[in-house]
């Protein structure tokens, strides 16, 4: 059976654990009304069942929805499946995997959408200095990364 978590304070739902076929998202929106803060801190993973059950519960959405803290799992599910994202809603901050080479420290750094991408449609990777002095590199392919932005 699926481990996900939700939890409401207002209208900021906390998303946590894993979207799979298990998932029950009845009841996530009700009586909330205007902008909601979906929360994705915690997500761990998603399978493809989970995939079909979260883009189910979207579509019946009709609220404002801003997403925070986006980890790469939910990003990947931005560019592969555009119902994922939901048709009244907006990325605010997600997560981006780096990697140094000289230590081989690999990091996800927290990115704000409004203060590293002004412009989405100029992307420019945000740069990190990983603790050994050397530069982070994104470890991703940035064309495919920031689709979602666009």
């Amino acid at each position: 059976m699926g481990d996900l978590t939700i939890e409401r304070d207002g209208n900021v739902i906390r998303v946590s654990g894993i979207i799979d076929e298990h998932s029950d998202f009845t009841g996530i929106f009700d009586g909330l009304d205007g902008k909601v803060i979906i929360d994705m801190d915690g997500i761990k993973r998603i399978n493809s069942c989970g995939v079909r059950e979260w883009v189910n519960m979207i579509k019946s959405c009709d609220l404002d929805i801003e997403y925070i803290s986006c980890p790469t799992a939910v990003v990947e599910q931005f560019n592969m499946v555009p119902e994922f994202l939901g048709r009244n809603a907006v990325v605010k901050s997600f997560y981006a995997r780096y990697y140094c080479e000289e230590c081989d420290n690999e990091q996800n750094f927290l990115l704000e959408v409004e203060k590293h991408f002004p412009d989405p449609s100029d992307i420019e990777i945000p740069e990190f200095i990983c603790d050994c002095g050397s530069p982070f590199e994104f470890d991703d392919d940035e064309s495919e990364y920031f689709m979602f932005l666009e």
